[in-house]
C-alpha cells in the first residue's frame, strides 16, 4: 500500500510504521523460496526508509504441506517364565513287619520207655528264622500339566496429530490519488481479501 503525505510528515510516519513491526516482503520471500524481489516506484516519489518493496515483475511462493504416516513397532512388554523346581515333603506309612525265632528247648523224659528202634546215625535238624523290613518303592505319575502359550489379538487404534500446511492470502489494495504529497509503503490492516 502506499501512503502519500506532506513531506514535512515522512519522519512521522515512518516512525508509527516502524513501531507496529512492518514485515520486510524481501526477507520473508526468502524463507518461502521467492525471487528477492524490488519495487519501482512512481516517478518523482521516493520511498520512505523502512517501507516494503514490491515486485512489478511477479515471482514463485512455494507451499508445503505435511501428510501423516503411521508405522507401528514391537514394544517389550515384560516375560513370563514358568520354572520348574522340586518340592520334598516327608510322609510316614505304618506297616505291619513279622519276625521269627527259633527257640531249643530241651525237655527231661523222666518214663523209662523203651525205644524199639534205636537209631544211633547223626542227624541234623535246621530252621532257619527270618524277619521282614520294610521295603520302600517310589512311583511317579503326573499329577497336573502347566500349559504355556502365547495369543495375540489385533486391536484398531486411531492416532490423532496434527500436520501443517502453508496456504497464501492475496489482497488487492485499491489505488489512491493524491495531487500533492510524498508516497510512503506500508502494511493495512482492513485490506479487502480476494
Amino acid at each position: 500500500m502506499v501512503v502519500r503525505v506532506p513531506s514535512e510528515q515522512v519522519d512521522q510516519v515512518c516512525s508509527i510504521l516502524e513501531a507496529h513491526r512492518p514485515v520486510d516482503i524481501d526477507e520473508r520471500a526468502v524463507t518461502y523460496g521467492v525471487s528477492q524481489t524490488t519495487t519501482t516506484p512512481p516517478t518523482g516519489a521516493p520511498v520512505a526508509s523502512g517501507a516494503t518493496a514490491r515486485s512489478t515483475d511477479g515471482g514463485t511462493i512455494q507451499l508445503s504441506e505435511e501428510t501423516l504416516a503411521v508405522g507401528k513397532r514391537a514394544i517389550d512388554r515384560g516375560t513370563t517364565r514358568v520354572r520348574r523346581f522340586v518340592v520334598e515333603t516327608p510322609v510316614e506309612e505304618q506297616v505291619s513287619l513279622r519276625d521269627e525265632s527259633v527257640s531249643v528247648e530241651r525237655r527231661p523224659v523222666t518214663d523209662d520207655r523203651p525205644i524199639a528202634n534205636a537209631d544211633f546215625t547223626d542227624k541234623v535238624v535246621e530252621m532257619t528264622e527270618t524277619s521282614e523290613e520294610a521295603v520302600v518303592s517310589k512311583t511317579a505319575r503326573v499329577k497336573e500339566e502347566v500349559v504355556v502359550r502365547k495369543d495375540a489379538t489385533e486391536r484398531t487404534e486411531t492416532v490423532r496429530d496434527t500436520v501443517r500446511r502453508e496456504d497464501v492470502e492475496i489482497t488487492k489494495e485499491p489505488g489512491v490519488e493524491s495531487s500533492t504529497g510524498t508516497a510512503v509503503g506500508t502494511a493495512t490492516a482492513h485490506e479487502p481479501k480476494i
